[in-house]
């Protein structure tokens, strides 16, 4: 009896622990095996270019975090960050913008998006953030074939 108690603690423990670490335990795992696999998988280089390519996607679930702890919820992000994008372009290689006031601009236009369905309160948080990805996502697409043209007109003059 004193032998299956102690297994049983044993097992709640080990079950406590991955509740709570599983995801970094997988992960220091995974890490271990690729290196095994790929020894240039750990280079440096390789790191930094992981981290490089993840740090737009770490921010947006950081944001998203936020949203979710406070009690809200935000469907909109994948449309707005396709907004920003299509502006940025625009903004920095069609106009030639400096970088620092072309973000500036493309974040004030994410936000003029969001900012009038946010400060309704009879609103739905839900409906809000329906209706800001239902203006982003034609904005964007705006925006992108607008460069595309411009771009393909550029195109046919040197010709």
């Amino acid at each position: 009896m004193a032998n299956s108690n102690h297994k049983s603690k044993n097992q709640d423990a080990l079950r406590m622990f991955m509740g709570k670490y599983g995801i970094g335990v997988i992960l220091f795992f995974m890490l271990i095996i690729i290196s095994i696999m790929k020894p240039r998988f750990i280079y440096p280089s390789n790191v930094l270019n992981i981290l490089t390519q993840i740090s737009v996607n770490c921010l947006i679930a950081y944001g998203m975090c936020l949203a979710i702890t406070t009690g809200g919820i935000d469907l909109s992000v994948g449309s707005q960050l396709a907004l920003v994008s299509c502006l940025l372009g625009q903004f920095i290689v069609n106009m030639n913008m400096n970088v620092f006031l072309a973000c500036i601009l493309a974040a004030l236009a994410a936000a003029a998006s969001k900012a009038p369905m946010i400060s309704q309160p009879s609103m739905q948080t839900i409906v809000s953030t329906i209706v800001v990805g239902e203006i982003c996502s034609p904005s964007a697409r705006a925006a992108a074939e607008a460069s595309l043209s411009l771009d393909f007109r550029v195109v046919i003059s040197r010709k």
